[in-house]
């Protein structure tokens, strides 16, 4: 597992101590872009889907910073459209988003 690209289709969970926060992909959610970055409550995959679990435990470079503080986080748009937040731990930061193959942003777009 060390050496995945870090390029998966799903959800990234965070459990924080009172609250969970979901991370994954929207399409026609309202924003310019067809496709979006969802931050949320709620799961949008079908509890039937076939999504693997990963415990981030086992990944970098989450695994580094569980029970950490968790400084700050940025959400960076194109178009008016979520596609990508920041994860400030100090130390490091780690950046989830939509995208399309190895580029960040609306799938959709012609650039």
């Amino acid at each position: 597992m060390e050496n995945l690209p870090f390029y998966f289709g799903g959800e990234v969970i965070l459990n924080f101590e009172n609250e969970r926060v979901i991370f994954t992909w929207d399409k026609n959610a309202g924003w310019r872009d067809h496709f979006s970055l969802y931050v949320g409550n709620e799961r949008l995959y079908l509890p039937t889907s076939s999504l693997v679990k990963w415990n981030v435990s086992e990944l970098k470079p989450w695994r580094n910073y569980i029970s950490q503080n968790l400084i700050s986080t940025q959400v960076y748009s194109q178009n008016e459209t979520p596609h990508v937040v920041k994860f400030d731990f100090g130390t490091i930061e780690v950046f989830i988003g939509d995208s399309s193959e190895m580029r960040l942003g609306d799938g959709c777009a012609q650039k």
